[in-house]
């Protein structure tokens, strides 16, 4: 299972377009790995490949790419947002297609993972909590033009763009539970 998991990601990076921007170090941390987080290890690279096929197939550019991912996990995989109705925060792919639901991390998990399929660094970022203790976030940063871009999860108009980004820049890097993190 493992050995599988790690040749569908290499194929992935190797037939990316983006592959040359792309090294061997930063395969091996953000688009190998088959978890982000602490959800369960599941066999979801061949289910979410096939899901996802016809997916963003004309572009050769990383944002567009990322973009037509994301508007997929609601309108292909049929996955809403959802704070209560899903078993845990950092469900794994497979159980949050397979309920339909999913938090905020979950829905980072799926598109990490949607992003890994096509040799695309993603990893996870997030906030333990805002500094307005209004909650917390968890969000992907991707990797393109050499640089991280942070998208939300379940929103294609998303590129170094999004509803958090005010309370992101109040992060009080001096408290662990007001800093932001990436995985």
């Amino acid at each position: 299972r493992a050995l599988h998991h790690a040749a569908m990601m290499r194929a992935a990076w190797e037939n990316a377009p983006w592959r040359e921007d792309v090294d061997e170090a930063l395969w091996r941390a953000a688009v190998l790995p088959p978890t982000n987080v602490t959800e369960a290890c599941e066999d979801w690279c061949d289910v979410l490949t096939a899901r996802l096929a016809d997916v963003a197939t004309d572009t050769t550019e990383v944002e567009s790419t990322v973009r037509q991912l994301n508007a997929a996990i609601g309108d292909t995989l049929g996955v809403q947002y959802h704070p209560t109705k899903r078993r845990a925060p950092d469900q794994g792919p497979l159980e949050t297609m397979e309920s339909g639901w999913s938090s905020c991390t979950g829905l980072s998990i799926l598109l990490a993972d949607a992003c890994r399929t096509r040799g695309i660094p993603a990893r996870l970022a997030g906030t333990p909590l805002w500094i307005d203790k209004s909650g917390n976030h968890t969000w992907v940063e991707v990797w393109a033009d050499g640089r991280w871009h942070h998208v939300e999860s379940a929103d294609a108009n998303s590129w170094d763009s999004a509803w958090f980004d005010a309370k992101a820049a109040q992060a009080d890097a001096s408290d662990p539970m007001h800093r932001i993190y990436a995985v």
